[in-house]
């Protein structure tokens, strides 16, 4: 049988392989007997077959990686849209709290001053206030001064007692403030840097306000400190 230019190519640079990397590796499991005691042409024969289950492996393997890629992105679809359906309940449930509150139930908080974190670094942001209820996380939006276009988000939460504020609820140095008279209304301003996950200052130098919203069954005559009925 007459070999092709091409087939006497791919056997010396299959032999030319095997003796650089030491490593023998025979067509078709061969041993080195086996394989040696084959005819140039019957090698060139095993080596095509081995080519095509070589082939066959590699689809293969490609079917099942795009199998498990298409599995994987289902899995994503279907807890996206677990977590929008949360999200969905869990607003539909704080909008009726929020239109049946009592007083204790909700405070208002203003941040403003010192710098809040923008792509690591700390800037001066424009002020925020905002609404919480109790037991609620809510994400907080900050727009850099002067550049509105720029902003970060920020995870407040209230505890479920109302009686706890947390700062950058899912940071390692995150800041608790306990309720030590929101009934008049309190002002922090020495609160320690707060950091954020990546260890950068999230926020330095921030003063918050906070006080209980006025509402049905708060106090008429004074103020009530301790509110939790």
């Amino acid at each position: 049988m007459q070999l092709t230019k091409s087939v006497r190519l791919s056997l010396i640079f299959i032999g030319l392989l095997l003796f650089i990397t030491g490593c023998v590796q025979y067509p078709m499991g061969l041993t080195k007997e086996q394989w040696e005691a084959l005819s140039p042409a019957q090698q060139a024969e095993y080596q095509s077959k081995q080519y095509e289950i070589n082939a066959e492996r590699n689809r293969q393997y490609e079917a099942r990686r795009q199998e498990q890629a298409r599995l994987a992105e289902i899995r994503r679809e279907e807890e996206a849209q677990q977590a929008a359906e949360q999200a969905r309940i869990e607003q539909d449930r704080l909008a009726v709290a929020y239109r049946h509150a009592r007083y204790g139930d909700i405070v208002i908080v203003t941040v403003k001053g010192g710098g809040i974190a923008f792509h690591g670094s700390d800037y001066a942001y424009e002020p925020v206030a905002f609404e919480i209820f109790r037991g609620e996380t809510k994400e907080v939006i900050f727009k850099r001064e002067g550049r509105s276009y720029e902003s970060t988000a920020v995870l407040m939460r209230l505890s479920e007692d109302g009686n706890a504020f947390i700062f950058d609820a899912d940071s390692r140095k995150r800041i608790v403030i306990p309720n030590d008279g929101w009934a008049r209304g309190r002002t922090y301003s020495d609160l320690p840097q707060i950091s954020t996950r990546e260890g950068q200052s999230g926020a330095i130098g921030v003063t918050l306000q906070i006080s209980l919203k006025p509402l049905p069954g708060g106090p008429r005559g004074g103020f009530d400190e301790h509110h939790r009925r």
